[in-house]
């Protein structure tokens, strides 16, 4: 069977559903949103260092401030990657976070130190918070790609038990970095998430 009749049948439910990419943009937010478009996004989320005063059409901007920032200013609506104050940001409450299988930590034998535990994903339930996978540490690090997926794996397990918001991003900064809706589905099915999972995980924060 070819890869593209195997994933037909999952696919069917992207045809009338908004699909959401999370993207970095540096200044090329019209090629990414038309390349996106190309792919069969429907909107984007643009993560920004400082937000533009104003948004460009089409991509929503979020601010990623360092945990450290967070902690002072405590701007709820930001989005915040992965540090050893996990759990400080967590309980002020924040949009996203995201990065915690790519933090530097020893894995076991047979348990991967991917990041998150039982006590982080009630609190993100409790504050409403969105975990994401991001998809451009298997890109930016080949060498630790099968590590990271390993602690994906283990951390979609995790957030399926505690029924934790888990999202997914592609997290380009340029056009390149973009896959496709279809690539991103078969890679989350490979990661061990359902269907109704990836449907969620698409539809962005």
């Amino acid at each position: 069977m070819k890869q593209e009749d195997k994933y037909c049948k999952e696919l069917t439910w992207q045809k009338n559903t908004m699909i959401v990419d999370i993207v970095k943009p540096t200044n090329n937010e019209e090629a990414l949103l038309t390349k996106a478009r190309e792919l069969g996004y429907t909107a984007l989320i643009g993560l920004y260092d400082q937000v533009p005063k104003t948004a460009f059409p089409g991509i929503t901007p979020l601010q990623l401030i360092p945990a450290t920032t967070f902690l002072r200013q405590n701007k709820p609506n930001c989005a915040v990657q992965s540090s050893t104050s996990d759990r400080a940001v967590l309980e002020r409450g924040v949009k996203l976070m995201f990065g915690f299988e790519e933090q530097e930590r020893y894995d076991g034998l047979h348990h991967h130190n991917s990041g998150l535990n039982h006590v982080l994903c009630t609190l993100a339930v409790e504050r409403g918070t969105h975990f994401a996978l991001n998809l451009h540490s298997l890109i930016a690090s080949p060498s630790l790609r099968g590590q990271i997926m390993g602690r994906m794996m283990q951390n979609i397990k995790l957030c399926r038990k505690l029924d934790v918001k888990l999202i997914v991003g592609s997290f380009a900064t340029n056009p390149i970095e973009l896959r496709a809706p279809g690539d991103i589905n078969a890679l989350l099915t490979l990661l061990g998430m359902q269907q109704e999972e990836i449907k969620i995980a698409m539809l962005g924060p």
